[in-house]
């Protein structure tokens, strides 16, 4: 399952790689997307998309696998965990460690995909908090 078009967004924008294994996001219909109700994509393979150069698309976004993700957050932290809350249902939450256990550390999706992309923008904005 991939993200909303809008965290796929955010990823971009927050500088997360645009090509893997995961999917393009793309709109279904551009003149309407401004339109909350109207924002609908479709969903197809990156390798699809990318091999298909001359098939008319929209605008598109990547959205990474579970595994890419991972391995991202990865990258600024070697401890992450990733659980489905049994008190809430269709949730999943995220962090980089077990930690000192404070729910602000946790980022919660409906998704494991979800959770983790927030993790990652997360952990990418507190990075470049740090390099400045």
């Amino acid at each position: 399952m991939s993200l909303s078009y809008e965290l796929a967004k955010e990823l971009k924008d927050a500088g997360f790689p645009q090509l893997g294994n995961g999917y393009a996001l793309i709109v279904d219909n551009p003149a309407l997307f401004d339109n909350e109700a109207d924002r609908t994509c479709t969903e197809i393979s990156w390798e699809r998309y990318v091999l298909n150069p001359n098939e008319k698309y929209g605008p598109t976004l990547y959205s990474p696998t579970l595994e890419e993700l991972i391995l991202e957050v990865y990258k600024f932290s070697h401890e992450v965990c990733l659980q489905s809350l049994r008190d809430v249902p269709n949730t999943w939450a995220a962090a980089t460690c077990w930690g000192n256990g404070y729910e602000d550390d946790w980022q919660r999706g409906k998704t494991p995909v979800e959770a983790l992309a927030k993790l990652w923008l997360t952990l990418s904005r507190e990075n470049a908090e740090l390099a400045q």
